[in-house]
C-alpha cells in the first residue's frame, strides 16, 4: 500500500476512535461568570454538597469560589499568604481540607501541611513559573493547557465545573471572561434547584412563591409574589404604631421558604413560622440562614390548636381562601380565632379574593368590604385597617392577586 495512504487511514481510523472518546462531550466558549462551583476529587456537585453538608456550595459562582478568591487574595498579599497562620485561614484551604477529610486526599496531599505545597504550585502555574514542556502532573492533576469540563445546569443558562478548577480559575484571573471547555452531554440540577422542583404546592412548576437568589434560579423561573411589597406594608404599619422588633416576637402561619421569618429577623424581632411542607422550610435553612427551630412542621390548625405561646406581631398571608374553600380540617372562622388567640398586638392578614380569576366562584363572596367585615366579627382586635394591595398582578398572573393587606390591632 502506498505510504501515503497508509498514513491517511491511520489518521482516519486515529480520529475516529478520538471521537468515540469525546462523543458524551461538545467543545464550546462559555462565559466564565456562567460557570458554578463544582464537586472535588471526581465527585460530581450535587453528590459533593450532601457529603459534606453544603447544598449552598452548587448554587455558588465559580468566580466567588475558593479557587478564583485563594488567587486573589495571592496578588493582594504576595507570597506571604501561603503562611501557615494565613493559608489557614483561606477558603482555599478549608474547602481542599474538607475534601482531604472526605476522600482521605486533595490531589496528592493527605496531611494538612501538605495542601501549602499544592497551593505554592498553584501559585506557580499562575505566574508561569513552571515549564509546559517539562511538567509531569501529579497524583489527580490534569495537564497544562487539557480542557476544563463542565455540566449543563438545567432550567437555566449555566454550568457546573465538573473538572478543572484550577485552570479555570488562572485563567479568570488573568482577565479572560471566556474559556474553552469540554461540555457533558445531559444536565444536572443544584440540590437547591432540586428541592424548589419537589416543593408540594408548585407540583414542578418552575415558580418561586417567594424570593430565592439563586443564580441557576434567575432565567426560567418565574417569582409569583415579589414580598417586598407586603414587608413595606407590614414596616410602615408597625413605625406608625411605634412597634419595633426588640425584645418582640413574630409568627408567620404558613411561611413557605420563610421569607418573612427571615426578614423579620433582620428588623429585631424573635421571628417564628408554620409551615406544612419540610422541603420548602428546608430550602429557607439553605437560601435565608433559617435555623431549624424557627420553623414548626406541620398542619397549622393542629400547631395552633396544642400552641399555648402568644406572639406579638402574627402574619397569616395566601392561606385562609384554601379553608374557605373547604381544603382544610377547620372552619375558616376556626382558623382565624386559632391565630386570633396567639395573637398579642397585631396581626397582618391577606387572604384570595373574589376579583381573581381562578376564585371567582369559589371565593365570590370575598371582597375587601366583606373580608373587613368578617375579620371584625370574628375576632377580638379592635381594629381593623387596610394597609393597600399587593403588587403581584402582573405579566402571567395579570388576572389575579391584587390582594388586599389588613391590619388587626388589640
Amino acid at each position: 500500500m502506498d505510504p501515503r495512504a497508509l498514513a491517511g487511514r491511520l489518521k482516519r481510523k486515529v480520529n475516529k476512535k478520538i471521537k468515540k472518546l469525546l462523543l458524551p462531550f461538545r467543545l464550546t466558549s462559555v462565559a466564565i461568570e456562567n460557570v458554578l462551583v463544582g464537586g472535588e476529587s471526581g465527585i460530581e456537585a450535587s453528590q459533593y454538597a450532601r457529603l459534606i453538608n453544603d447544598l449552598r456550595r452548587p448554587s455558588t459562582k465559580f468566580i466567588e469560589g475558593p479557587h478564583v478568591t485563594f488567587l486573589r487574595q495571592y496578588q493582594e498579599m504576595g507570597e506571604s499568604i501561603l503562611d501557615t497562620v494565613l493559608f489557614e485561614k483561606t477558603s482555599y484551604f478549608k474547602n481542599a481540607q474538607t475534601c482531604m477529610d472526605l476522600t482521605g486526599h486533595y490531589f496528592w496531599a493527605r496531611r494538612d501541611e501538605e495542601l501549602r505545597e499544592v497551593a505554592a504550585q498553584f501559585i506557580s502555574r499562575f505566574e508561569d513559573r513552571v515549564e509546559k514542556t517539562t511538567f509531569v502532573p501529579k497524583a489527580g492533576q490534569s495537564g497544562i493547557g487539557e480542557p476544563v469540563i463542565v455540566q449543563p445546569v438545567a432550567f437555566s443558562r449555566l454550568y457546573s465545573m465538573s473538572d478543572g478548577n484550577h485552570r479555570m480559575a488562572m485563567d479568570y484571573v488573568k482577565g479572560k471572561t471566556h474559556a474553552m471547555v469540554l461540555v457533558m452531554k445531559g444536565s444536572t440540577t443544584t440540590p437547591l434547584q432540586q428541592m424548589l422542583i419537589d416543593v408540594l404546592w408548585t407540583g414542578g412548576r418552575f415558580e418561586l412563591y417567594q424570593p430565592v437568589d439563586l443564580p441557576e434560579c434567575q432565567d426560567r423561573w418565574a417569582i409569583v409574589r415579589k414580598c417586598t411589597d407586603r414587608l413595606a406594608m407590614f414596616k410602615r404599619f408597625l413605625d406608625d404604631a411605634d412597634i419595633s422588633g426588640m425584645g418582640k416576637t413574630y409568627l408567620d402561619v404558613g411561611s413557605y421558604y420563610g421569607w418573612f421569618v427571615r426578614q423579620m429577623t433582620r428588623l429585631g424581632f424573635d421571628s417564628y413560622g408554620i409551615e406544612r411542607d419540610p422541603i420548602a422550610a428546608d430550602i429557607g435553612r439553605w437560601v435565608y440562614g433559617n435555623r431549624p427551630e424557627q420553623i414548626l412542621i406541620g398542619d397549622c390548625a393542629r400547631l395552633l390548636e396544642k400552641n399555648d405561646r402568644v406572639y406579638d406581631v402574627v402574619s397569616i398571608q395566601s392561606v385562609l381562601h384554601h379553608f374557605a374553600m373547604g381544603r382544610g380540617r377547620v372552619t375558616p372562622e376556626q382558623l382565624i380565632r386559632l391565630v386570633d388567640k396567639v395573637t398579642g398586638s397585631v396581626m397582618f392578614f391577606e387572604t384570595g379574593q373574589s376579583h381573581e380569576a381562578w376564585f371567582r366562584e369559589s371565593l365570590h363572596r370575598w371582597t375587601p368590604d366583606f373580608i373587613e367585615d368578617w375579620l371584625r366579627r370574628n375576632t377580638s382586635f379592635s381594629r381593623v385597617c387596610r394597609l393597600g394591595v399587593d403588587e403581584d398582578s402582573v405579566g402571567r398572573y395579570s388576572d389575579n392577586y391584587g390582594r388586599t393587606m389588613f391590619a388587626c390591632m388589640r
